[in-house]
C-alpha cells in the first residue's frame, strides 16, 4: 500500500473505534534502499536512498574535477537507461533532470568533455561545462549570462589548455 493508502486505513480505523478522538499518522522511519554511484568518481560507491531522493542528493563528496554533471545516465533495475542534466536541472528548474532515485539504480557519471571558465565582466562568472556545438557565443550569453555594462569587447582574451599546453 502507498502511505496515503495506509494513512487512510488507520484513520479510519480509529476513527471508528474511538469516534472523539484525533489521529496525526505518521512515518518516523522511512525505508531505504542502495545505489551505487560509478564512473568518474573517486571510487565506486552505495550510497543509501529513500523514496523521495534526488539524483543531485547522493553526488555529495564522490565527484572528481573531470566529472560531468551535464551527463549523468542512470540505469535502473530492469536495464533501461536514462541520461540527466544536473546543470539543466540547476540553472532552468528543469526538475525532471534531476530525477528522484528508484531501489537499485546505478549512476553512472561520464567524463567531462569539455570544461571551460569565464571571468571578467560577465554576470556569472566560474566554470562551466560546454556541450557538443556550443561555442564562444554560448560561453558569453547563456552560461556567463551576457557581458556586464562596462564591458570592452576590444579586450576580450582567449586561453586555450589543450593537454598542459597554452595556446593563446
Amino acid at each position: 500500500k502507498s502511505y496515503l493508502a495506509l494513512k487512510k486505513q488507520v484513520e479510519e480505523i480509529v476513527t471508528k473505534n474511538y469516534p472523539m478522538s484525533g489521529v496525526q499518522f505518521v512515518l518516523l522511519n522511512p525505508a531505504t534502499f542502495k545505489v551505487t554511484i560509478m564512473g568518474e568518481v573517486h571510487q565506486t560507491t552505495e550510497k543509501n536512498a529513500w523514496a523521495l531522493t534526488r539524483l543531485s542528493s547522493v553526488l555529495g563528496g564522490v565527484l572528481t574535477n573531470y566529472s560531468s554533471i551535464r551527463d549523468i545516465t542512470i540505469t535502473s533495475s530492469n536495464g533501461v537507461k536514462r541520461t540527466y542534466d544536473l546543470f539543466r536541472a540547476q540553472r532552468l528548474g528543469e526538475i525532471y533532470n534531476n530525477p528522484y532515485l528508484r531501489p537499485d539504480d546505478v549512476i553512472t557519471i561520464n567524463r567531462i568533455k569539455r570544461k571551460v571558465t569565464i571571468s571578467g565582466a560577465v554576470e556569472r562568472p566560474g566554470t562551466y561545462e560546454l556541450m557538443k556545438n556550443e561555442n564562444l557565443k554560448t560561453l558569453i550569453d547563456y552560461y556567463g549570462n551576457g557581458l556586464t555594462e562596462l564591458a570592452d569587447t576590444s579586450r576580450i582574451e582567449l586561453n586555450r589548455n589543450r593537454e598542459s599546453q597554452d595556446i593563446s
